[in-house]
């Protein structure tokens, strides 16, 4: 079943603004300039996914201030922007080797400049809630690690998508609610390291 955005063949860009009031632009033409900061979106299709969905590549992943590493590295790990999400949901194989979250970030690259990084916590963020998640085009979990993030990871910030250009761009929104640098993790490079058994 098409997506909304795939139906609506004369809109090629998306805003949504989450701060205040909250707005939805749709428009025909990029809202996303050449040089700014954006993330390259990524096609799960060949994976089995049944829709192009909002999703991207994960450069680097923390859990409960503690940078994860061991996974598989055939197997890459993405994230799903779903704004009908409120916290995280995450594949169950991931979800069991990580154990209860109370917090979850992730890093994705962008065409230029420094990494775009997201992060919720049930101690910032009362919408933060993590449970497991058994995709029907991954039954198995083992074509991917996916990260579903939802509103918790998403309010206060404007999410804008060019779906010609595959680009996505994430900052804060306009208003007194938009969400500022100092509510993203501390740089990853200085948190301690836990080792999964992928």
């Amino acid at each position: 079943r098409p997506t909304l955005l795939e139906q609506l063949d004369a809109v090629r860009s998306v805003a949504l603004d989450l701060g205040g009031e909250g707005t939805l632009t749709l428009a025909r033409d990029p809202q996303i300039r050449r040089g700014e900061r954006a993330v390259r979106l990524e096609d799960l299709r060949p994976y089995g996914a049944p829709v192009a969905y909002y999703a991207a590549r994960v450069r680097r992943l923390v859990a409960n201030g503690y940078q994860v590493r061991g996974l598989d590295r055939n197997r890459p790990v993405v994230v799903i922007f779903d704004t009908g999400l409120t916290g995280v949901q995450m594949s169950r194989n991931l979800a069991d080797d990580l154990g209860p979250l109370r917090q979850i970030g992730v890093e994705l690259d962008t065409e230029r400049g420094p990494p775009l990084q997201l992060a919720a916590s049930t101690r910032k963020n009362p919408r933060f809630l993590a449970t497991p998640l058994d995709l029907p085009w991954d039954p198995l979990g083992t074509k991917l690690y996916v990260i579903v993030l939802g509103l918790a990871f998403l309010v206060g910030r404007r999410l804008v998508l060019d779906l010609d250009q595959n680009r996505l761009n994430i900052e804060p929104a306009s208003g007194p609610d938009s969400k500022r640098d100092d509510d993203a993790w501390e740089n990853p490079r200085d948190l301690p390291i836990v080792q999964v058994n992928a």
